[in-house]
């Protein structure tokens, strides 16, 4: 590949000092970026190397191809779900060795980090991809000021660093707004902001055309009133289940630990229902009638699939069965009182006589369009349209909508959403899951670059970073959240001549209204990246309460993922999940307050009357309450606390130097083995000389935790 002159230009700006390249999508930043990589390939070894972050699981493999492909070093990619939690110094040390360039989802290089695995200062080269998320307590903002900046103030080596971004801020804001925002991210990655010049840039990069199409007040079903009492009505009859449910489990005689296991699980199966199922069956109404019929199955499925989870349950399995029968009931008379009032059963006509008919004016502009390969015939014969919508179950309505309509300018219909959402990676049975699902969006993807698939409909995990060249129209389904939304999304159509629309409701002049303030920051923040006026901001007020051995060091934030995945590994019946309870109260205690206050507080003399004490209570059957420090916030009195279980924790052997769980061989006890006496035994056994001891839980309710483990006599 030939660099473009604005390429080179800010590659020997980033040579000479650290910057954050600020360009448009399309405009090749990742390119800037490889070209630093083969401009310092001299300097990598066994002893330097270069760290490529991003943001999101749909970027990850994509940048590390893309590395391997113009750079030719040894490139490889990790995230969660490839088991990297349960690697070791060893494992770590040998990928290190082997790679000259690792490509990491961002948490994964601040967990290395922190474990004493990789070190900050055996980086020749940093670069963030998407570094506009180094803000508050994202990863990236961690590796900075936990990391980066104390490294360098010590004086030690230091990584160059590259951030790339498309936009510096998510939402409208004025100029002076935006100068803040700017030198705060300046500030967080030590480095400035660098862009093109628009007129260099424009000569190479092609830009969208942009129009705003109208889609008139979706024509009433006649039974909007109906279905909105039967909704609420449900959602009060579930939560009146959990009320009540939640209501036994506080007046039992478990243990406080068992309690929280209880009733977290208990509200998460009640947000599921709430708005999992029915906060869904408005966004389908909007599409019309016949996606509401269309997608029953699909909800039907989903809540199947929650019920047959046994194992994920730890209150009484007849209230959820309860909660599903009252959302199954309620679901069906919706379905039932749309297809009265419509009579799509009675129709006659094709299937695509039916979905015009069956199908709201939002989803008959968007066939419009497809069928007219945007707005106006276009020249352009080969279509590749991404349609971005806000909700993976309007994903899956548009795509099988789209695939039944059988439409001429329609070669095949794709669809993709957020392989991790909702899914917690570090689970053996979610991670399998999710890494079906990243290879079928990966096998999506490569059909719609090949034009296999030419109609591509997606929630926002393919907004921001994903290579689609070929891509000359995007459909904003759903209006832009945000004004860093309407920047990712307008990035996808990049090919010549391509074209950009954003749905609208007739007379809705506030989402017109956002549009066009979104239009002028955009040329704002171009103007004011190029200048070089100095900003004074302040550092965001932090922590800074960390617990070091000789090889690692945790923040409180760090510390709490750790507490959680200790307990995950404890042997227990496989209807156990050991959960620890937390309380925040106030303290009035202004000597300990005193003592742990932040020095920007202390220097200002805002020194506050009360702070906050946090105790966790481990699920163990010794009564032991732990306890951390004194805080100004509730949020850091709690990683103060998992800080101090962490410390206990190392203490008594349970975490090695590195802070990772020693490794010991699982049993899992089944509760109707004749041998659960022996199974405890051989547990005690084993961890006899780390001073822990074993004993049967005095009380255990259905689902609730068993503990094996006492860690504090």
């Amino acid at each position: 590949m030939q660099a473009r002159p604005y390429q080179e230009e800010l590659l020997e700006k980033a040579k000479e000092k650290n910057i954050i390249v600020y360009l448009g999508t399309g405009s090749g930043k990742t390119f800037i970026a490889v070209m630093l990589i083969k401009h310092m390939r001299d300097l990598l070894g066994r002893s330097k190397k270069v760290v490529f972050l991003v943001n999101n699981v749909a970027l990850l493999e994509q940048q590390a191809q893309v590395i391997r492909d113009c750079t030719g070093l040894n490139t490889a990619s990790y995230c969660g779900a490839d088991g990297v939690d349960h690697w070791d110094k060893e494992k770590w040390g040998k990928e290190v060795q082997e790679q000259s360039v690792m490509v990491f989802i961002h948490q994964v290089f601040l967990d290395a980090v922190a474990h004493g695995f990789i070190s900050i200062s055996n980086l020749a080269l940093l670069v963030m991809d998407e570094c506009h998320h180094a803000v508050k307590n994202h990863p990236y903002s961690k590796i900075m000021t936990d990391w980066y900046h104390p490294a360098k103030k010590k004086g030690r080596a230091v990584p160059k660093v590259l951030g790339l971004s498309a936009s510096i801020v998510v939402k409208a804001v004025k100029t002076e707004e935006f100068r803040k925002e700017k030198a705060k991210l300046e500030m967080m990655l030590d480095a400035v902001v660098e862009t093109a010049d628009g007129i260099s840039i424009d000569l190479f990069v092609n830009s969208a055309r942009e129009k705003i199409l109208h889609y008139s007040a979706s024509s009433s079903l006649g039974c909007e009133e109906e279905v909105g009492k039967v909704i609420v009505s449900a959602r009060k009859e579930l939560w009146e289940v959990k009320e009540n449910e939640l209501s036994a489990i506080m007046k039992s005689g478990a243990d406080v630990n068992s309690k929280t296991t209880s009733a977290d699980s208990l509200r998460k199966d009640f947000k599921f229902f709430v708005n999992n199922i029915f906060g869904s069956i408005g966004a389908l109404l909007e599409l019309g009638v016949y996606s509401l019929v269309s997608m029953e199955g699909s909800l039907e499925e989903d809540i199947k699939s929650k019920c047959e989870r046994s194992d994920t349950i730890w209150y009484r399995e007849e209230v959820r069965d309860m909660m599903a029968d009252i959302t199954k009931k309620n679901f069906r008379s919706i379905i039932r009182i749309a297809i009265a009032k419509s009579q799509i059963l009675r129709f006659s006509g094709s299937e695509k006589e039916k979905i015009l008919k069956f199908s709201g004016s939002k989803v008959l502009k968007l066939i419009e369009i497809i069928e007219n390969k945007g707005f106006g015939q276009s020249e352009e014969m080969d279509m590749r349209c991404i349609v971005f919508v806000e909700r993976k179950l309007i994903s899956l309505a548009l795509h099988y909508l789209i695939w039944k309509l059988k439409l001429a300018t329609v070669v095949d219909v794709g669809y993709c959403y957020s392989a991790n959402a909702n899914r917690n990676v570090k689970d053996p049975r979610e991670a399998e899951e999710v890494n079906k699902e990243k290879h079928r969006m990966k096998e999506t993807l490569r059909k719609f670059r090949i034009g296999a698939v030419n109609v591509l409909v997606s929630t926002s995990v393919v907004e921001e970073g994903i290579d689609v060249p070929s891509c000359n129209l995007v459909v904003k389904f759903d209006f832009p959240q945000t004004f860093r939304s309407y920047i990712q999304s307008k990035g996808r159509a990049r090919k010549k001549g391509s074209q950009y629309i954003l749905l609208v409701e007739e007379g809705d002049s506030d989402k017109e209204a956002r549009y066009k303030e979104w239009l002028g920051v955009y040329k704002m923040s171009m103007r004011e990246c190029h200048s070089r006026m100095k900003v004074q901001v302040e550092q965001d007020e932090r922590d800074g309460e960390f617990y070091c051995t000789s090889e690692a060091r945790v923040s409180g934030t760090q510390a709490m993922v750790l507490l959680y995945q200790y307990l995950q590994k404890i042997p227990v019946d496989r209807f156990t999940r050991l959960t620890p309870a937390w309380t925040i109260q106030m303290s009035d205690n202004e000597d300990q307050i005193r003592r742990n206050q932040s020095q920007l507080f202390v220097g200002m003399g805002l020194l506050p009357p009360h702070g906050y004490l946090a105790r966790v209570q481990l699920p163990h059957k010794t009564p032991r309450k732990v306890e951390g420090k004194v805080k100004v916030r509730k949020e850091w009195a709690k990683r103060s606390a998992a800080l101090e279980v962490i410390r206990l924790l190392h203490e008594k052997g349970e975490l090695d130097d590195s802070l990772k769980v020693k490794k010991k061989e699982a049993v899992v006890v089944d509760e109707d083995s004749q041998d659960e006496d022996d199974a405890i035994k051989k547990v005690q056994e084993e961890t006899a000389d780390s001073s822990v001891t074993n004993s049967h839980p005095s009380w255990t309710p259905s689902h609730a935790p068993l503990s094996t483990f006492t860690l504090w006599n």
